[in-house]
This record gives structure tokens, sequence and C-alpha cells, in this order.
């Protein structure tokens, strides 16, 4: 899977170039075979591209867009599972080199913050508003993408490995005493509560079918799927079973 890295000043200071490249090298010797890099003067994203699709050839990541009078910076990498209901949902044509990126741009600018329910895949995506200084971020329900977040003293920090936030100087090596003693003895929280700690102190997950918002210095995460709620589906025989699991 292709990587994303990025930063958000709530301070509103600019985003220095150097930065970027900084969280780059903490994860330089990944396999990829491409880096761009995008700074909007406070917040800055990064993709590191690999081909894991062959839409994925297409893909030109991050992007700043501004269409329908939006002002979004936007990165994403995906392999998206349902591309042509998408298409069809959004009305655009769907070809071999639309890249999965562009798709959920597109369903970004229709749906919003409701887009995370309509695709299925491995996906994470992220987006800016310029305007209004948020930022979204959001993960699949349950695939093999990661998304990982830093907050102190006005710098918020995001990306797909942990390697990327270790890079950055201001981040301190500490280790969570607490979330490994939980590890070794499995020990486990309550089945309501939210657990995205790391064996890092201050280095947090973005769960499996959560979503991130940043607005004026403040965290939200929500849950967008329960997979409990959903309807067994009933077949007159095994084979149509097989052929739908297929």
């Amino acid at each position: 899977m292709s990587l994303l890295v990025g930063l958000h000043h709530t301070d509103l200071k600019i985003v220095e170039e150097q930065t970027l490249n900084t969280m780059y090298q903490g994860v330089k010797h990944f396999p990829h075979k491409k880096a761009a890099f995008l700074n909007k003067k406070t917040a800055a994203f990064g993709h590191l591209l690999t081909y894991n699709t062959p839409e994925a050839l297409f893909e030109e990541m991050p992007c700043y867009c501004t269409e329908e009078g939006t002002t979004l910076l936007f990165v994403a990498e995906a392999r998206l599972d349902n591309r042509e209901e998408l298409a069809n949902a959004l009305g655009i044509h769907l070809s071999p080199t639309l890249p999965d990126g562009t798709i959920i741009l597109k369903a970004y600018l229709k749906w919003g913050k409701k887009t995370p329910e309509k695709l299925l895949g491995d996906w994470s995506f992220a987006c800016f508003d310029e305007a209004t200084q948020e930022l979204f971020i959001a993960r699949d329900q349950h695939g093999y993408t990661t998304i990982f977040y830093h907050y102190e003293a006005n710098i918020f920090s995001f990306a797909s490995s942990k390697k990327s936030i270790l890079a950055l100087p201001h981040v301190k090596r500490m280790a969570n005493q607490e979330q490994i003693i939980r590890g070794l003895a499995l020990w486990f929280y309550d089945k309501d509560s939210i657990h995205n700690e790391t064996i890092h102190k201050g280095i947090f997950f973005l769960p499996p079918a959560h979503t991130l918002t940043l607005k004026d210095g403040k965290i939200q995460l929500n849950r967008y799927w329960f997979p409990e709620t959903i309807a067994t589906i009933h077949r007159q025989n095994t084979q149509d079973y097989a052929e739908e699991l297929r």
C-alpha cells in the first residue's frame, strides 16, 4: 500500500518545507515508486506511491482542490473494491486511467464526512479545509491500512507509519509502560472504550471504521461502521453464497 504523511499547525503557524522531508526520511527506506509533497501554509501532506493496482500508475497525490468553491488539501491511498458502484453514484466515467484516490476525492466533494460509509476496500484519506482550518482523516472498516497520529504544542502530525512521526524532533521517544504491560498480560480494555494507544507514549492510532476530526484544537473520533447491525443474508443454496463471496 502507499503511505501518507501530514502536518497541521493549529496555532496557524506556517508549516516549514523541511518538516515533511523529515517525516519522509523516517520511511524513505520503505518500497515506493515516488514521493510527492504539498504545502498549504498551516497544513502539508505527503504521499509515497506504490503501484498496488493498475490504476495506481495514474495516481497524483496529494492534490489541492478548488472545485465547487472548496479549498481542500487532499491525500488518499486506496484499493477500492466498489469502483463501478461509486462511479455510477457519482456520475463519472470509469476508465483504467482513473485512480482510486481521485474517486475518493470526488466522493468527498459529494458526500463529505459520510464518504467513509460508501467506500469498500483498503483505504485511508485525509483532507484539510483551508477556509475552516478543519482536518478530517478516515480509514477503512477493517483493512490493511493504518493511521497513527501525535498532537503536542499545537502541532498535529499523522502518518501511515509511526517511523514518520518519530522522525520529528519534537516527538519524544518514550515507552508507554501501561500499554506494554497490557499487551504482555492480555489485559483488555472495556469493550465500550476507544483503545487506541500505542507502545509509544503520545502516539495513537486511528481504530478501524473510525474518522478523526481536528477543529479549533480539539480532536474528535467517530465510529461510522457497526458490523453487528448488518442484517444476515439468506440465499437459496450454498453455491449462491460462494458466488457472492467470490
